[in-house]
């Protein structure tokens, strides 16, 4: 059993101690509890984690930040500083060139080949950037390399938080540390979900944005070592901590916004509380992404719809566009479902569809910004106002840093955003 394997081991053992050891099986409803209880033996443990940094290339360069170590199966060496290698494959055929004072060339090696620090305080860069851990470098298919960070799980979330959340000023601070919880959250049960990838989390928006070491700052190392070990539960297990950067004044229950069943701790929550300040500002409102507008020319628009329907339904859609109807909205202004008819047929597109539906090439085919839209055309010109960021499901993380303005603790703020949900450390 190799290191990582192992250490994974021992974390889905801690994971089992968890349903074993949770004081009446859960807390009360919507209460977050005032002391958090310890609910493994193995209190103070490294969890490691593993993180698809690069896939789908043929080449990628890994050097050393300090002295550092390679493995290539049996083979073993101590590389100095700088020494770079540069790991290819062409036309199905595999090579390291190595730099630096020796130079040369490795053909067929064996693979992964597995790099790792050697002095503390080290990094192994991949492509100039630096990590943390372990970095392991695998051979996927034919023409095709998969590059993985292997780290503490603390390590990845000094990373995750900053670049989730942003590096922000102590005003803040309270929302960085809910955002460690919750994306410490995110990522235990993510781990070892699908074992056949290698990996357990990807280091972009499809998972949890994680930069390495560049991303790292004070403020949020702090939040993340204040609150070392802490998840969200619901029922003795970890909830899915879903969040996103702005819900424009409230947020949406997960049922609303993909396919599936409603979540008790995902339900549609306001932005604000009125009783306690005698106002109704969202807490998101200073988000530069609480309001915003989006015009096309009539052709642009069709041209768009008609290439994202077909990228959604997996097939050419005909006739001509003649209306977009919303069929539905949620009771908080969000698009649930729309109609798109043509001159010869009739489209229905559900839920985080919607927002594929309108990704526009002039911004690089991203998402709608978010499914709270008005659309209005005047013959010649579509104009769209809009409100927030993401999906809306879960902490909306503006709102957050609003609360922590507020004074709002970390435990305060996901408790508005998970209601049902509480605290627990888990090692």
């Amino acid at each position: 059993m190799t290191l990582e394997k192992s250490r994974f081991a021992n974390f889905a053992i801690s994971i089992f101690v968890v349903s074993l050891f949770v004081v009446g099986g859960c807390a009360p409803r919507g209460i977050i509890r005032t002391e958090i209880p310890q609910l493994t033996r193995e209190k103070g443990k490294t969890v490691f984690i593993r993180v698809n940094i690069l896939e789908s290339t043929n080449s990628v360069r890994i050097s050393g930040k300090g002295s550092y170590r390679v493995a290539m199966g049996r083979k073993k060496a101590t590389l100095p500083a700088g020494k770079e290698w540069h790991i290819k494959l062409v036309q199905g055929k595999q090579k390291i060139e190595t730099g630096g004072s020796t130079k040369g060339v490795i053909k067929n090696p064996a693979f992964p080949v597995i790099f790792s620090q050697k002095v503390k305080n080290g990094f192994i860069t991949v492509n100039g950037l630096p990590y943390r851990g372990i970095v392991k470098v695998s051979r996927i298919g034919v023409n095709n390399l998969l590059v993985t960070n292997i780290l503490p799980m603390e390590d990845y979330l000094r990373s995750v938080v900053p670049s989730e959340i942003g590096n922000r000023d102590s005003t803040a601070f309270e929302a960085a540390k809910a955002q460690a919880v919750a994306a410490r959250t995110y990522a235990v049960t993510k781990m070892g979900k699908d074992k056949s990838f290698g990996y357990d989390v990807v280091a972009t928006t499809s998972d949890q944005v994680y930069s390495g070491v560049i991303k790292e700052s004070r403020l949020t190392d702090r939040a993340v070592s204040e609150t070392k070990g802490i998840i969200l539960m619901h029922k003795g297990k970890p909830v899915k901590a879903a969040y996103h950067s702005t819900c424009g004044g409230h947020t949406c229950s997960n049922e609303d916004a993909w396919f599936g069943s409603a979540v008790r701790y995902l339900r549609a929550r306001p932005d604000r509380i009125i009783s306690l300040f005698g106002g109704s500002r969202p807490f998101c409102r200073d988000s530069p992404m609480y309001q915003w507008t989006r015009s096309w020319g009539k052709e642009d628009f069709e041209r768009m719809v008609k290439a994202n329907l077909a990228s959604i339904l997996g097939i050419s859609p005909k006739g001509v566009l003649k209306s977009i109807q919303v069929t539905k909205r949620d009771g908080f202004g969000r698009v649930v479902s729309v109609r798109v008819v043509t001159t010869v047929a009739t489209y229905t597109i559900r839920k985080g569809n919607i927002r594929r539906l309108f990704r526009d090439p002039k911004r690089g085919w991203v998402d709608l910004p978010s499914n709270n839209f008005r659309l209005k055309f005047n013959g010649w010109m579509y104009t769209m106002e809009g409100k927030g960021w993401g999906h809306g499901v879960g902490m909306c993380q503006w709102g957050a840093i609003g609360m922590s303005r507020k004074g709002f603790t970390y435990d305060k703020i996901l408790r508005h955003y998970y209601k049902g949900a509480y605290l627990a450390k888990i090692y």
